[in-house]
């Protein structure tokens, strides 16, 4: 009996929370203990998310990566790439290129994750509408400085101080 308490707090956390359940995921959350530790897991999860503790919600996805269910994987993937641009899109609206480090690693990271999401599931369109957002805010590459010498040669030949009439 407390088992399918436990079970029906976790899915209605899932539900609350906005991690909707997508009909690919369902069959993974339904059945025995090892399904019901996956929706405590998520649940957790979402909690984190929604508290503002993004770092913490990564870290549980991540440990998620390695769960044999690719559905489980896609969603994982997701969540991590969206995420990241959840953190990185503010900063990049507000200061631009003044902070380029973070919002390119976090991109490049966003966009890793999305695109793995993709490989597992092409038709998942949350994951390619997100991926295309990581696209258009992907800051510029930054230009290198030019070269400030710019020396004249009149000849193609080293010219090379020598004896003058050669050299025994």
């Amino acid at each position: 009996m407390l088992n399918r308490v436990l079970q029906a707090t976790a899915l209605g956390c899932l539900l609350g929370l906005g991690l909707e359940l997508r009909p690919w995921l369902t069959p993974v959350l339904q059945g025995d203990e090892a399904a019901a530790l996956l929706r405590q897991r998520l649940a957790d999860a979402a909690v984190l998310e929604q508290t503002g503790q993004k770092s913490a919600a990564r870290a549980v996805y991540d440990s998620l990566l390695s769960y044999p269910a690719p559905a489980v994987q896609v969603l994982a993937h997701y969540k991590i790439g969206t995420l990241h641009l959840e953190e990185v899109a503010p900063l990049w609206h507000a200061l631009g290129v003044l902070e380029y480090a973070r919002v390119s690693t976090g991109v490049a990271l966003a966009k890793e994750h999305l695109q793995a999401a993709l490989r597992l599931q092409p038709d998942h369109w949350e994951a390619r509408y997100n991926l295309e957002y990581a696209e258009r805010i992907t800051p510029p590459l930054r230009e290198q400085e030019k070269a400030r010498w710019h020396g004249n040669k009149s000849s193609v030949f080293a010219t090379l101080p020598s004896v003058p009439g050669g050299a025994p």
